[in-house]
């Protein structure tokens, strides 16, 4: 329906009658016959207006067709009563406190704001209709001859099904400082770690009295070792790097965790016969 038809056919005190009828019942289900076409109508004229001026600036230029008055209405009132939570129960207050003047003034002024309101979803819905207009399909042809057809997908890095040197290096030098301190480690320090690694708390009483140490005890052990891992690392690794040297650290605990024999995990076993 042309704008200017709209407007000669109804007067000021009808468009605003019909505005006013929805804000007071919340919602279009319930307006009445006429009030509900009026809205109807100025909806469906906007709603799909904006769209005709901004689909084409989306994804790939498709068209898309024009949406139903109802449709329109109902993206409006979902919008701004789900998506904008309370913020959103505010947009029916906004339309009318721009309203003074006489009731034509008030009705062009809500009419203006419903419009900027119409904008805002069409341009929201455009966006989830559309896909991005930089995105690009896998299977797009990039190239194309005779012999073979090149897709973008073709054209990405395949994964790597090797290591990267400095990852060969990390491991052998980690491999390198567990076969030297592994040897080293005391039967206490052995018990903790297996206790750590099997996700029991050092505080543990079954931890506490297989290691025979206490509380304070055992902790300071557990952070001696690693004090000692690290001297291990760098005194097999003085060329590298410190932040290369920690993580070589970090690689040996765990090819020393690796190492560790299988426990015993029956249910009836104790923690003191799972490391004995």
């Amino acid at each position: 329906m042309d704008r200017n038809l709209y407007r000669r056919m109804d007067s000021a005190n009808s468009r605003l009658g019909a505005w006013s009828a929805w804000r007071e019942r919340c919602s279009l289900a319930l307006c009445g016959g006429s009030d509900r076409t009026k809205l109807l109508d100025y909806a469906g004229y906007h709603g799909n207006r904006y769209l005709r001026r901004y689909a084409h600036r989306a994804g790939d230029g498709q068209r898309l067709d024009p949406l139903p008055a109802e449709e329109i209405f109902h993206l409006l009132e979902v919008h701004f009563t789900v998506q904008q939570t309370r913020r959103g129960k505010c947009y029916k207050s906004w339309l009318f406190a721009r309203a003074s003047g006489s009731a034509s003034e008030t009705a062009n002024a809500v009419e203006g704001g419903a419009a900027l309101l119409i904008r805002d979803v069409i341009r929201d819905y455009i966006r989830r209709e559309c896909p991005c207009r930089r995105s690009v399909a896998m299977d797009q042809v990039v190239r194309r001859d005779h012999r073979e057809v090149i897709t973008l997908g073709d054209l990405l890095p395949a994964p790597r099904t090797e290591p990267e040197p400095a990852q060969h290096e990390l491991n052998r030098q980690a491999e390198r400082c567990a076969d030297r301190f592994l040897p080293t480690m005391t039967d206490r320090e052995t018990i903790i770690l297996r206790a750590r690694l099997r996700k029991i708390p050092l505080s543990h009483p079954d931890v506490l009295r297989t290691a025979g140490v206490g509380k304070s005890r055992v902790h300071e052990i557990y952070r001696h070792m690693f004090t000692r891992l690290a001297d291990c690392v760098r005194e097999l690794t003085p060329e590298e790097m410190p932040a290369f040297q920690r993580r070589i650290a970090l690689a040996a605990y765990d090819h020393i965790a690796e190492r560790m024999e299988p426990v015993r995990t029956q249910p009836d076993c104790t923690f003191a016969e799972t490391v004995t």
